[in-house]
């Protein structure tokens, strides 16, 4: 069945997919594997930063579960998305078998702006890094890109996807709070001694774009960041995401999943 909601409000569709993966990847962290041929239309322009709405068809959880697109394979039209269960929506899409089916609703939100012939540097915290990884895939052969990726280590908290960041780009350094992978301490603590970028693109927790929008504004230089927040809807009718936005001299409320996730890290209150 294909059920197609396009409208005015937001361009983006809702359809019946076919899981193709879903497998544990780290402790409480999965990556699903959906194959979505009507998110390729030329309607649409799929971009890293964009995230969709999954319904895992539970009487109980009538709210979607938005997720950022980890992913875009535009030959198999494939999306891969990585998740943390964090709640029952999550824990139940976690239990969802190859073949099995479910409904979609995207793409949704504005995705990052690429840029090219540009230095940039690409930062990701926690469950904050899978979008980041089909923008360094966009971007890594007309930018000079450097990628770092901060986790909280442990078994708890490994470092997920690195391998990942590696085979696209050789210039990706991993920071753990407990010291177990790479540098010891915040993954803002490796920027130290590293040529500045023109530009840094950024997702994580609130504290992570919060000290790296700081870093970037006191070095001169531009931030994009992907904000976290929790969604009801995912396409802006509840205003349940909504983040103060600096708006000249004053301020004004702007909604993650109509307006972002993908914002100007300047203009945002921490």
């Amino acid at each position: 069945m294909n059920i197609d909601c396009r409208s005015e409000i937001f361009n983006a569709v809702y359809f019946e997919t076919k899981i193709i993966l879903n497998k544990k990847i780290a402790p409480s962290v999965f990556e699903i594997k959906i194959y979505a041929p009507d998110f390729f239309s030329n309607l649409f322009c799929l971009k890293a930063g964009q995230f969709i709405n999954f319904y895992v068809g539970d009487k109980a959880m009538l709210l979607p579960r938005p997720i950022s697109i980890c992913e875009i394979n535009r030959e198999s039209f494939e999306i891969r998305v990585v998740y943390r269960v964090a709640g029952l929506g999550t824990e139940i899409m976690s239990k969802l078998k190859n073949n099995d089916k479910l409904f979609v609703m995207g793409p949704l939100g504005n995705g990052f702006c690429y840029l090219k012939n540009k230095r940039v540097w690409i930062v990701g915290g926690g469950i904050g890094t899978p979008p980041l990884l089909q923008l360094a895939k966009e971007i890594n052969n007309s930018c000079v890109t450097e990628i770092f990726l901060g986790f909280r280590g442990g078994t708890d908290n490994p470092p997920i996807l690195t391998d990942d960041f590696k085979k696209i780009c050789g210039n990706v350094f991993v920071a753990t709070e407990d010291g177990s992978v790479g540098t010891k301490g915040y993954v803002s603590d490796v920027f130290a001694d590293r040529k500045k970028p023109d530009h840094v693109y950024a997702c994580g927790p609130m504290p992570m774009l919060s000290a790296v929008t700081e870093w970037a504004k006191s070095n001169g230089v531009s931030v994009s960041v992907s904000v976290e927040e929790r969604m009801a809807c995912g396409y802006g009718a509840c205003v349940g995401c909504a983040v103060r936005i600096k708006d000249g001299n004053t301020f004004a409320y702007k909604k993650v999943c109509r307006d972002g996730p993908v914002f100007n890290g300047e203009h945002i209150f921490f």
